[in-house]
């Protein structure tokens, strides 16, 4: 048996329609011939019998130059189209034809991990541009190069590609970026580019030159998504990975600066945590972290040893005298940071408020504030003792559920209700607004309570700011003398963390003898006190960007004597600091990262300016959302540091860090990342095997100018055989 022939396994068309096409119009002088015998009709003639015998003579010479001139025209009309379709023949296919243009694109990592430092001066990046460019000899003149970058803001270049003096120009003007690598994207460009008919992608090669960092590649869902697409470019082009690291690099950097306490006051203890992470292969020793506001030093942290592979995390409290943000930085002190400098440093932007406005709504409220609802979280929210938690950080209103549609909701941080019966459809509708646009709200039970409208209004709309829907009031033993106690849920909350090694808390001690049970909502909702009869006494939900809470029991003494324990004050003050939110969070983002901060009507026309670290100023603008809103927009950052935002009077700070996960300097191997696209990926360890014309698809050359020859041949030929046949078939009707 005989293998399918070589010629027809490496030959096709980069157009087949238009081949295709080709085949039709190669019939066309055929139909034509075909047509034309039918017009004939024979009439037998006395004086035709002479020419038939004189035909009979050369029919067969006639016969043999007329089939050869219909096969020339057929093969003229078919070759010409088939030329517009771009037929290929791969070099296995041993016909030469013209020389083979090459597209490549080179997927550059321009990724933070790329400057890390392997020993001396040069940076993975440098290794990186050192590889590109030991290859550009062996290419061919009049291949055409791409260059894709793969940091977060990078993408591709432009579509049209350039030749090799060009692509070296381009070389020199990259740079290591601070960001994160997008490989997704990247990859997806890299296709996008060769998806260009305009060269073969048998003539395409894609070279992915990186460090090929672990996190990038070995985290499921990062990972997943690159390995993805360089499945994709491996089972159509030929794709090529160039190591640009060693193994072995340590690195230490400050992975995070938080504030561990979610209200920020003037005069107020906050309490500040840093985290350093220990990349290496061995114990960092003595790592001091400073944190600084605008370069005076608050806070020295000692860790005395990091662990190989993993992180320690030290806090420490900072009192704030001046409203506004403050922007902090926590810096490795000395060279303690390794390889990579960048994340020797984090930044943190906190904003800190003279007071927090609370509106409490009193359902019941008596002659004085004690003997209603509401006095005893006013108290807790307002001691009067100067030394107790929460004095001074907030700023508590009490008004009855009749005056409420006359407040101002935005104006507060949170809204507490307290046994408040109903409410118009109309307030159930603004608190909604005001929680999904961030507000806080917690809600205290009591006998004015309608549970059938709570669940309605409250539980049963979209959004539900209720956290659960709830159920008639219970008392826990049935009986007129029952009474339950709280404890903590699993797992164990934030708010009430500090709890758990305190058993004998009053928290604990406190006696519920009523309280309406709730089944908390299934999305989003969470228990976080519970009573002894397994119901949920305390459950908060996240509602839009804001958070709502809901205590089951009065927040007075007629259900509970809780309100009488020295913990509720903490428990209040803690879950009304957590529904605050973290006023300022948006400022504190990535490397990438837009800085967006709203503006109000009045400061419109006022000029904006946003100054980056490096003193330089970034353009940004100011859109209207379709509520109306103003928000001022720009960047993406793409330096880490301090910026400051400046409007009118008004100045803020905001903080940019490095991506945490870009300070990791372990690596793939090139190999192993290979392997995982299906074995269809090379490696190229060295430059000496150029890379140039090797790999799993063999380089094809075009074969329209050969086709084109052949065609123009066929022109020449044509009018001497149609002349030969013609003066063939004259000649025999002349004898």
């Amino acid at each position: 048996m005989i293998a399918v022939p070589v010629l027809a396994q490496s030959f096709g068309f980069v157009q087949p329609a238009i081949a295709a096409a080709a085949g039709a119009a190669a019939l066309v002088p055929i139909v034509i011939h075909l047509l034309n015998r039918r017009r004939h009709r024979r009439v037998v003639w006395a004086a035709m019998a002479f020419l038939l015998a004189a035909t009979r003579q050369s029919r067969r010479r006639l016969f043999v130059e007329q089939w050869l001139l219909l096969a020339l025209r057929v093969a003229l009309i078919g070759l010409g189209v088939a030329a517009a379709g771009r037929p290929f023949l791969s070099s296995a296919g041993g016909v030469a034809g013209e020389r083979a243009r090459a597209r490549r694109v080179f997927v550059l990592d321009d990724s933070l991990s790329m400057q890390t430092r392997a020993g001396g001066d040069e940076t993975r990046f440098d290794a990186a541009l050192g590889r590109i460019r030991a290859l550009l000899p062996g290419f061919g003149e009049n291949d055409v190069f791409h260059l894709v970058t793969t940091s977060a803001g990078g993408g591709a270049a432009s579509r049209e590609g350039v030749g090799v003096l060009a692509f070296e120009d381009r070389l020199r003007q990259v740079r290591p970026t601070y960001l994160a690598a997008d490989w997704e994207a990247a990859l997806s460009s890299a296709w996008d580019l060769t998806a260009d008919a305009s060269i073969l992608k048998a003539n395409t090669t894609v070279y992915v030159v990186s460090d090929f960092a672990r996190a990038d590649w070995e985290a499921a869902e990062i990972g997943g998504q690159a390995l993805n697409e360089a499945r994709r470019l491996a089972g159509e082009v030929d794709l090529v990975l160039i190591p640009a690291a060693e193994r072995g690099s340590s690195n230490t950097a400050v992975c995070r600066l938080t504030s561990l306490t979610p209200l920020t006051a003037t005069g107020f203890p906050t309490r500040i945590e840093a985290e350093v992470v220990n990349y290496g292969v061995r114990a960092a020793r003595d790592v001091s972290v400073h944190v600084t506001d605008r370069e005076r030093r608050l806070l020295t942290f000692e860790f005395e040893s990091v662990p190989a592979g993993g992180s320690a995390s030290q806090d420490g409290f900072i009192t704030f005298h001046e409203a506004g943000t403050h922007g902090l930085r926590a810096e490795l002190a000395g060279a303690a940071g390794g390889a990579l400098a960048a994340d020797d440093q984090a930044f943190l932007s906190v904003e800190v408020i003279r007071q927090a406005p609370v509106l409490l709504v009193d359902g019941d409220p008596g002659v004085d504030r004690m003997d209603g609802h509401a006095g005893y979280v006013q108290k807790a929210l307002s001691p009067a003792d100067e030394s107790s938690v929460g004095s001074g950080v907030f700023d508590p209103k009490v008004v009855s559920d009749s005056e409420l549609p006359a407040e101002s909701l935005r104006d507060y941080a949170v809204i507490v209700l307290c046994n408040v019966g109903r409410l118009p459809e109309r307030e159930w509708r603004r608190l909604a607004e005001y929680v999904g646009a961030g507000g806080g709200l917690l809600v205290f039970a009591g006998d004015q309570v309608s549970v059938e409208h709570y669940n309605r209004h409250g539980a049963g709309t979209e959004p539900a700011i209720l956290p659960g829907t709830l159920g008639d009031a219970v008392r826990p033993a049935g009986g007129e003398e029952g009474w339950t106690t709280m404890t903590l849920a699993e797992p164990v909350h934030p708010l009430v963390a500090e709890f758990a090694s305190l058993r004998d808390s009053g928290l604990f001690s406190a006696r519920v003898e009523r309280y309406l049970p709730i089944v908390p909502a299934a999305d989003g909702s969470r228990v976080v006190l519970k009573y002894l009869t397994g119901d949920p006494a305390l459950v908060i939900q996240s509602v839009g960007r804001g958070t709502s809470a809901m205590f089951t029991t009065s927040a007075n003494m007629e259900w509970t004597n809780f309100p009488a324990k020295g913990d509720f004050v903490s428990v209040v003050v803690e879950a009304v600091s957590m529904l605050c939110g973290r006023p300022g969070s948006h400022r504190t983002v990535e490397t990438g990262s837009s800085i967006v901060e709203p503006i109000e009507p009045q400061d419109v026309d006022l000029p904006v300016r946003l100054i980056a670290p490096s003193g330089g100023t970034l353009a940004g603008s100011v859109a209207q959302g379709a509520d109306g809103s103003l928000t001022f927009r720009a960047g993406p950052a793409a330096d880490p540091g301090i910026y400051r935002f400046q409007s009118g009077e008004r100045s803020l700070d905001f903080a940019v860090n490095v991506p945490a996960r870009e300070s990791d300097p372990g690596v793939t191997e090139a190999a192993v990342v290979a392997e995982r696209t299906g074995g269809l990926a090379r490696v190229l360890e060295d430059e000496a095997e150029s890379g140039a014309g090797q790999g799993r698809t063999a380089q094809a050359t075009e074969l329209n100018l050969t086709v084109l020859l052949i065609v123009l041949g066929l022109l020449l030929v044509e009018p001497i055989l149609a002349g030969a046949a013609s003066g063939g078939r004259d000649g025999a009707a002349s004898g």
